[in-house]
């Protein structure tokens, strides 16, 4: 059996370097296709982490009246905080917010005079509040404004980043949409691509499949040779195509980080490299032998 299991290796590798020309292709189609679909997956990740930081920016501030007491605030907020939709809540006084005003003015002569000249602080606490999911700050407007609590809120700044809050929302719905599609176009090709491959190379041995039947050749004997060259068709293109991200990746990853701090894609890619190019080399084998399965199947029929 060990025996057997090497000739068919042996006579799949002559095969495939019987064939370079079309098996450099089929190769070069599959490094292309994986380099896709493994570039869309660290463009995923990338995107994700982006959208959750930009989904942490996003909020919405509840403005209280003058006359609302702290005690009334806070059981707002712990109200708040009992919503399923809240993240976090955060309350700022107006001593803080008269603060923290100022500190923001520091170099601004004019504005530090006209502040100095008032005998009460005219700014007015608020509610910080952030949510799991950027639709769902409609239903917390929705919640301050039907409940008492309105007669104590001067103003929700909702309908401010309603628009922000919106395109954000539509940006992750439609960046998933697009991915499957992406993903499904290249499998297709790759599938196309391999087909056709071992399809020629079926029809070029036509003859010699045909002396190998009259000699007792085995079914698994002339098969596997065209399984051998799908599997090395997937395996040699994912090792390409790693070589090609990662390249791809430690150029373009310093320009990344001078622009999104929070995100390192060189040092995510370096501390999953193993788990990334084994799922990349199991996906391009995976890719060959079913193609080339599919072809055996179709146009080898013994």
């Amino acid at each position: 059996m060990i025996t057997f299991f090497f000739r068919i290796i042996k006579n799949g590798w002559q095969e495939f370097w019987r064939n370079r020309l079309v098996s450099g292709i089929a190769v070069i189609i599959m490094t292309v296709a994986l380099t896709v679909l493994t570039s869309t997956y660290f463009f995923y990740f990338l995107s994700g982490k982006v959208l959750e930081i930009l989904k942490d920016k996003v909020d919405i501030a509840v403005y209280f009246k003058q006359d609302a007491s702290q005690k009334d605030i806070l059981e707002i907020k712990n109200a708040l905080e009992n919503l399923k939709e809240v993240k976090k809540v955060e309350y700022i006084s107006k001593e803080r917010a008269f603060e923290e005003f100022k500190e923001r003015h520091k170099n601004d002569e004019i504005i530090i005079a006209s502040l100095e000249e008032l005998e009460e602080n005219p700014l007015e606490a608020s509610l910080n509040i952030k949510s799991y999911h950027p639709e769902d700050y409609s239903l917390i407007t929705q919640y301050l404004k039907s409940n008492e609590y309105i007669a104590l809120i001067d103003k929700i700044t909702y309908s401010q980043n309603q628009l922000a809050i919106n395109r954000l929302t539509k940006i992750i719905n439609s960046f998933e949409t697009g991915i499957i599609f992406i993903c499904i176009f290249a499998l297709i090709i790759v599938f196309i691509v391999i087909f056709n491959t071992v399809r020629l190379a079926i029809f070029s041995k036509k003859d010699e499949i045909e002396i190998m039947r009259l000699v007792g050749a085995s079914n698994a004997f002339i098969r596997g040779p065209f399984l051998v060259a799908g599997i090395l068709y997937g395996f040699l293109g994912s090792i390409f195509a790693i070589v090609i991200i990662f390249l791809g990746i430690k150029t373009f990853s310093p320009y990344l980080n001078s622009f999104i701090p929070e995100i390192n894609l060189y040092q995510y890619f370096i501390k999953n490299f193993f788990t990334i190019i084994l799922w990349q080399s199991l996906l391009g084998i995976f890719l060959g032998t079913f193609s080339s399965i599919f072809a055996i199947r179709k146009y080898l029929s013994i």
